[in-house]
């Protein structure tokens, strides 16, 4: 069995986290999932394959027909589509390969057609015509009126045609580090598209350190979101929690309340009160977000 250096990289590399848990998987069930090869050469389970001859694991294999490397491409991107946990930005660079594979396969499938029946004529045009590739920025272009590609691109990944717009501006326009950044996820699409509209006047020399400046300036930003949002999810948790980890007698009540006035008590059951209304507004989304996860 073969590995094709050029199929295996196309499929987006697992983290090591994900190799891990898959290694896992393997080691305590075995390989479930067959690998699927055309030609002898595997176009899809490297990973499974490379754990499986590592520990000496059977596997299955399923063979595919195709009639050239082209059309294995294509399978290749679609299935990634179909069946990998991908972000947008990588989603939309493979619906962008699956587009210009199928232009090309059609492009080829009507030079053969032509030569077939010898149309001399047509087959020079047909040589020199330049397609449509799917790099419409969010200003669009000459091309636009001719295929919509973006669209077919947002249909194909379920994102809006501005989404991908705002992708190719970036890819076009924007530093090396701002196009890696939407690649890798370190940023979204739109905070992306903003930051290369920030910088978009700048003199090229410059254009680099501001958006590195602005990166770090977003980064800073999330981790201090991240920061409140966990000071909220222990204060939530505490509520719920803490009023649970002691027992509620009259006993320990009484030691509680042994020391305070009148006042002090009546400053307590209102506490109580809150946090019952609390309580009962937690209770009730908690109910919501129930619903809505069953849903999704």
């Amino acid at each position: 069995m073969q590995i094709d250096e050029e199929f295996k990289n196309l499929i987006p590399k697992l983290t090591d986290d994900e190799i891990k848990q898959l290694e896992e998987n393997i080691l305590e069930e075995g390989c479930r999932e067959p690998l699927v090869i055309w030609n002898n050469t595997i176009i899809d389970g490297h990973n499974r394959y490379k754990i499986c001859t590592e520990n000496n694991i059977d596997f299955k294999t399923v063979e595919k027909n195709f009639n050239n490397r082209e059309e294995v491409k294509m399978w290749i991107y679609k299935n990634q589509l179909a069946r990998r946990n991908l972000n947008d930005a990588q989603k939309i660079e493979i619906a962008k390969k699956i587009k210009e594979g199928e232009s090309k396969l059609a492009r080829e499938k009507q030079l053969s057609k032509l030569k077939q029946n010898n149309v001399n004529a047509n087959l020079a045009q047909m040589e020199n015509t330049v397609y449509v590739n799917s790099t419409q920025t969010e200003e669009g272009n000459d091309e636009a009126e001719k295929i919509n590609v973006n669209k077919e691109i947002a249909d194909m990944v379920g994102v809006s045609e501005c989404t991908v717009a705002r992708y190719n501006t970036i890819q076009n326009k924007a530093p090396e580090e701002i196009q890696n950044a939407v690649k890798d996820n370190v940023i979204s699409i739109n905070k992306g598209y903003e930051i290369t509209k920030q910088i978009k006047n700048l003199p090229v020399e410059e254009q680099q350190d501001e958006a590195k400046k602005l990166l770090d300036e977003q980064f800073n930003k999330e981790c201090r979101e991240l920061d409140k949002e966990h000071r909220i999810y222990c204060k939530i948790t505490d509520a719920v929690y803490k009023p649970i980890s002691v027992e509620i007698t009259e006993e320990n009540v009484g030691y509680w309340l042994k020391e305070k006035t009148k006042d002090e008590i009546e400053f307590e059951e209102k506490n109580i009160n809150e946090a019952i209304e609390n309580l009962s507004k937690l209770k009730q989304l908690l109910k919501k977000f129930k619903v809505i996860r069953v849903v999704k």
